[in-house]
């Protein structure tokens, strides 16, 4: 079923019940694992149906079939089935994901039968797994600034990447894990950073949680202060500033950045300095800017005008080796607002030095 509210969450009204649930009978007892709003539309809105027991035993494989794919046009008031070219699957959707710029533009991951993509807002569904040799997807997640950029969790073949819509795809972290007690990682979901979309994270129920800041090409274990490695769900905040994890057993957990923006104790180890591209760009009121650095360093990032000025000094301290994070809103050294425009930043950490641009927008 789906309930809805319009007061917080302090009264639900039942908007929607599969005419063929029962909720006595275990076997019909189906829920909407995820359900999307669309944000160029908040009108538009997507269920994906699954059976009740994925998150009691996740590496089960025999699962009766079930609702699939249901979509709402009037804010969740009403639903229809939304399921052509999904017949020949079981009907359950583990993840659905809608582009953030385009609320007929979508992907679903599928409990065997692989992922499926919709450029008519789930009129029809077209199966776009190609190469991938898993089709259990257990998690989708896509970029916010490119609904091109597409990261898929199967069940037991690690993490797949497509820069081109699902046409092709690439592996960018194996099945192999830590953990000695399992053969391989079970991947339950995935995140895309909204404010920078190299920066992802991934749940495996055996090993934790994995975490890239370069779009996938490394990865590093990310569980400071996790009291488990049972990770089922993840979720960034609408500005990046947080990542929250839920657990089999153990709670919810957060973990926060800086309020400055600086990132604390990422734990990702790089190999070589990097400058990120800022995100996003154009950008109002404030965009993120990622840096990389192989070994301690002393490191400053600065704003400039086009003609060399000095606008604002974002970073200039010592840091270790890691990658950081940090926010520029707009604004110089004495807390001005600045003119739009076109601006440079620049990285100088030891040897290393890079200039790139940046666009405000008002």
């Amino acid at each position: 079923m789906i309930l809805k509210s319009i007061d917080g969450g302090n009264n639900w009204t039942l908007v929607f019940r599969h005419p063929s649930a029962e909720a006595s009978n275990v076997n019909t007892r189906f829920g909407a694992k995820e359900i999307i709003i669309a944000k160029s539309n908040p009108q538009i809105m997507y269920a994906g149906f699954t059976s009740q027991g994925f998150y009691g035993d996740p590496e089960n494989d025999v699962f009766p079939n079930n609702y699939g794919v249901y979509k709402s046009t009037d804010g969740g008031d009403s639903w229809f089935a939304a399921n052509n070219g999904l017949e020949n699957t079981n009907l359950n959707i583990l993840s659905i994901k809608v582009s953030s710029t385009n609320e007929n533009m979508l992907y679903v991951g599928t409990r065997g039968s692989g992922i499926f993509k919709s450029t008519d807002g789930a009129g029809t569904w077209t199966n776009i797994t190609s190469t991938i040799p898993d089709n259990f997807i257990h998690a989708l997640d896509i970029s916010k600034s490119n609904s091109n950029i597409v990261f898929a969790a199967t069940k037991s073949k690690g993490v797949f990447k497509s820069t081109d819509g699902g046409t092709s795809w690439v592996q960018v972290l194996d099945e192999s894990t830590g953990n000695s007690n399992y053969s391989s990682k079970l991947l339950m979901d995935i995140a895309v950073d909204p404010s920078n979309p190299d920066d992802v994270v991934i749940a495996d129920f055996h090993s934790g949680i994995y975490r890239t800041t370069d779009g996938g090409s490394t990865w590093s274990l990310f569980n400071n202060g996790l009291s488990t490695r049972a990770v089922g769900t993840l979720s960034f905040s609408s500005d990046g500033s947080f990542v929250y994890a839920g657990t089999k057993g153990e709670g919810v957990f957060r973990y926060q950045f800086s309020a400055t923006g600086v990132a604390n104790e990422l734990h990702i180890q790089p190999d070589k300095y990097v400058l990120g591209d800022a995100y996003p760009n154009p950008f109002n009121p404030s965009a993120i800017i990622t840096y990389s650095i192989p070994e301690e360093s002393s490191v400053n990032l600065t704003i400039y005008d086009l003609l060399g000025k000095e606008i604002r000094v974002l970073v200039n301290t010592k840091n270790n080796r890691g990658t950081f994070k940090v926010s520029w809103d707009g604004t110089n050294n004495i807390g001005q607002k600045v003119a739009s425009g076109t601006y440079l930043y620049r990285i100088k950490a030891g040897d290393f030095s890079q200039t790139k641009k940046i666009v405000l927008m008002k």
